[in-house]
């Protein structure tokens, strides 16, 4: 009895052992989808893009996607886990948001990367599908089609600033900022700002340990979000989310440099689907 069982066994095994090779013949390859790094962009925002980026990867049917988006990217270990290693990176920038995807193949050790710079959250949505399909495509010739600008920090935001003493000395009528006409800052903290869009707001200027503060005063009006359809314009304006600064200053009082937390209205159709924070790098001269 005890003959015919191990007959058995070893006239099934083959066939269980061919099975599995089949089986890991047939298995597609893994990728290994991994935190998209931000730098001057809010976690909201990033989270937004990271989403809609990883639904674009799952509509890959010829591999086997694994979220790893809880954690940053190890190239090396990444590598020994997966056929795979998606990642990348947005960044608030001064002209818009630069997004940048990598793709590694652990098996040749070549990396295909796309890096492209929007005006909006809603333009990096439009266009992910898109991005994702390209890099994985091997036929897409990356550097054509996408032709990578040098980032590069401009010179002209290292001039050597310092902390703001006294709002009185630098009233006065200041330019430099896309969608701003000019900025009237007055004696006594207050100001006015004339956009583009040909509206007047209000602003509150203080002094806070060491930085100028500006914040916009009252509600705001549809009219600050002409780029968008008016409907979506008045329910982004309904939210009360406005935009602030926060400036140090140069030796001669007459260049602001800092940042400013700018409002990103993401919406679909008729509806606002999030109104999200977004750091950028701004820079005021005075007139």
């Amino acid at each position: 009895m005890k003959v015919k069982k191990l007959y058995i066994f070893s006239r099934f095994f083959p066939l269980i052992f061919v099975s599995i090779i089949s089986t890991n013949l047939d298995a597609s390859p893994t990728v290994g989808v991994f935190k998209l790094e931000s730098k001057n962009i809010t976690e909201q925002t990033t989270v937004t893009i990271s989403n809609a980026i990883f639904n674009f990867v799952k509509e890959l049917k010829k591999y086997d996607i694994i979220d790893m988006r809880s954690t940053p990217v190890s190239e090396t270990d990444a590598r020994q886990r997966f056929d795979y290693v998606f990642a990348g990176k947005v960044t608030g920038l001064e002209n818009g948001i630069q997004l940048e995807l990598m793709l590694k193949n652990a098996s040749d050790d070549i990396t295909r990367r796309i890096s492209k710079i929007y005006q909006s959250v809603n333009l990096i949505l439009l266009d992910s599908r898109v991005l994702v399909s390209d890099i994985f495509d091997k036929s897409v010739n990356l550097s054509e089609a996408y032709n990578s600008e040098d980032i590069t920090s401009n010179d002209n935001n290292n001039e050597e600033v310092g902390e703001v003493k006294n709002i009185d000395i630098l009233s006065g009528s200041w330019q430099g900022e896309e969608g701003i006409e000019r900025v009237e800052i007055m004696r006594g903290g207050r100001g006015i700002a004339l956009l583009s869009s040909g509206i007047t707001i209000l602003l509150q200027i203080k002094v806070n340990d060491g930085y100028l503060t500006i914040n916009q005063s009252g509600k705001p009006s549809s009219r600050q979000f002409i780029n968008l359809p008016d409907e979506i314009a008045k329910k982004a304006a309904e939210t009360g989310k406005t935009p602030s600064w926060k400036f140090l200053v140069s030796a001669n009082n007459k260049i602001l440099v800092g940042e400013k937390i700018d409002i990103e209205i993401v919406y679909h159709g008729s509806n606002l689907v999030s109104v999200n924070e977004v750091i950028k790098k701004v820079r005021w001269v005075k007139n």
